[in-house]
């Protein structure tokens, strides 16, 4: 998994401490990735981090957090294989983020 696929797949937070212009963090791998100015500038580890995340739910059967969206409040990491960590050394040949995400 390269560090914009888990950009798309995962939900906005704040991170009070820092100063991103957005925040997503993807709840299968524990991380949050940092934007400034449409590009991930930086990866942290999710247990690290104080996160502004009360707007997430924690799903019942398999513990991760998701975003309720108005049509489909089921949690989206239990139907899908989101969980594969990042591969060691890969890299994104684009790390820019689209401005409507």
């Amino acid at each position: 998994m390269t560090v914009l696929e888990a950009w798309h797949e995962g939900v906005p937070v704040g991170l009070p401490h820092y100063s991103f212009g957005r925040a997503r963090l993807h709840s299968p791998t524990g991380t949050i990735m940092g934007a400034r100015n449409g590009v991930i500038i930086t990866v942290l580890n999710r247990g690290e981090q104080e996160v502004n995340d009360d707007h997430l739910h924690s799903c019942p059967e398999c513990g991760l957090l998701y975003e309720v969206s108005s049509d489909d409040r089921d949690c989206h990491w239990c139907d899908d294989s989101h969980g594969e960590r990042f591969e060691a050394g890969a890299t994104d040949e684009n790390r820019g983020v689209p401005s409507n995400e």
